[in-house]
């Protein structure tokens, strides 16, 4: 979300508040600061990926029985270790572009709520590109075909890193990141 800095004005000293400066709001910077706050997000999404599904809850066992598992599975078993880890790329391009979905809606409103309610609504429509593509006439069909998150992401899951997919995650999240600095520009000129 984007952060904002206060300021007093006046005798009262009534807090102003003004965006801040325009790159600071990307999601390589924290505002003010210099220190990598998005990074920090993206750093979380991969933490949270790399959990293992039953941490923290010890009725089912010990995580570290997990990780045991997957490296005998995929030194003696038929886990495709190539296949695990496409997996896991697809995923965290999946989060770096939900993150800007989420700072730019952010930087479109002043409730939070309301942002996070619009890129929820933003997210699933991205999912549900491909219903609507089967369901669609052939010219459209194949435009929103092209952009099915689930069926790029079905690739990773494949293990197939095609560059096509990484780019289409990665322009997403780098126009959701540059309308994100634009609008809040041209707020701070209002």
């Amino acid at each position: 979300a984007a952060a904002f800095i206060r300021r007093r004005s006046g005798p009262a000293g009534h807090a102003q508040v003004s965006p801040p400066r325009e790159f600071s709001a990307s999601a390589l910077r924290r505002s003010g600061s210099g220190h990598g706050d998005g990074m920090g997000r993206l750093l979380l999404v991969l933490v949270l990926l790399l959990l293992p599904p039953q941490a923290g809850c010890r009725s089912r066992g010990d995580p570290d029985d997990y990780w045991m598992f997957v490296l005998s599975r995929s030194i003696y078993g038929d886990i495709d270790v190539g296949t695990v880890l496409a997996s896991y790329l697809g995923l965290l391009l999946l989060g770096a572009m939900f993150l800007a979905l989420g700072l730019l809606t952010s930087s479109l409103t002043h409730h939070q709520l309301l942002a996070a309610l619009i890129a929820i609504l933003i997210a699933l429509g991205f999912n549900s590109i491909g219903v609507v593509a089967r369901l669609a006439p052939a010219p459209i069909n194949e435009f929103l075909g092209r952009l099915d998150v689930l069926a790029r992401l079905h690739h990773f899951t494949r293990g197939l890193i095609e560059l096509r997919d990484i780019f289409f995650f990665l322009a997403l999240t780098a126009a959701m990141l540059v309308a994100s600095v634009k609008v809040l520009g041209a707020r701070r000129w209002r």
